[in-house]
């Protein structure tokens, strides 16, 4: 399935909302560090590739956009964008598409992006849960909420999230699309610990993270063909900085 989209109308902003201000340099220094701080005004991106800009900006994984051409797939660049005088309330209504989609407009002027979504059926993980298990506790019912989740070390921590967003989690984790089919609705607090797959060291008593998602939390990553949204990128030039 192909579908063209229509960048700078996929979504209306207000001009309360769109960002004013872009600026953008070629970062040319050796470091591989990278990052990318946003808020409701402002987003801030430090030695970033193209496909993290793209994957940041349509919520798509890096896996799954083609189309970059080789000299420009490895340049890193830095990119911060403002709201000079930010309506608050307007930009606090946005939903997390909405604010993600607000780079459009930048990647469209200034690397003259032209591209296009194609759904594919594709290798995908379907979390399910094991039959006769009892590991996961719920959370006592509380107002609806993103809660929060952190990665150090493969050990995750995660406070009051659902199986949507865990699905969300080992997407990332896994480089490979995860469904959420546990068909649970109430939020965890979870921990995990595993060792990377390739870990050759015997001293480490973690087991791989298929292994320890059943053993350690009752849920089971089964291997299927689902639906999976890429992007296909038709046409991008290095940028104008300024």
């Amino acid at each position: 399935m192909r579908l063209l989209l229509p960048l700078t109308l996929l979504i209306a902003f207000q001009q309360s909302t769109a960002f004013d201000v872009a600026v953008i340099h070629r970062n040319k220094s050796a470091s591989t560090q990278w990052g990318i701080d946003s808020d409701y005004a402002k987003f801030e991106a430090t030695n970033v590739t193209l496909k993290t800009l793209l994957e940041s900006t349509y919520e798509i994984k890096s896996d799954y956009i083609s189309g970059i051409p080789a000299p420009l797939e490895t340049m890193r660049f830095d990119l911060t964008a403002k709201v000079v005088d930010p309506d608050m309330p307007a930009l606090k209504k946005l939903s997390d598409k909405q604010q993600s989609l607000r780079l459009v407009p930048i990647l469209e002027e200034r690397f003259h992006l032209q591209a296009h979504t194609e759904t594919h059926q594709l290798p995908v993980y379907e979390l399910v849960l094991l039959p006769g298990t009892a590991k996961l506790q719920p959370l006592p019912a509380t107002p609806t909420g993103g809660g929060g989740v952190e990665i150090k070390n493969h050990e995750l921590t995660a406070t009051s999230v659902d199986m949507e967003g865990f699905a969300k989690v080992l997407t990332d984790i896994t480089h490979k699309t995860v469904i959420d089919r546990t068909n649970l609705t109430a939020r965890y607090n979870l921990n995990l610990l595993w060792s990377p797959d390739d870990n050759i060291n015997p001293d480490n008593p973690n087991p791989p993270l298929i292994t320890a998602l059943q053993e350690q939390l009752g849920l089971k990553l089964k291997p299927a063909k689902g639906p999976v949204q890429t992007l296909v990128v038709d046409h991008i030039e290095l940028p104008t900085e300024n």
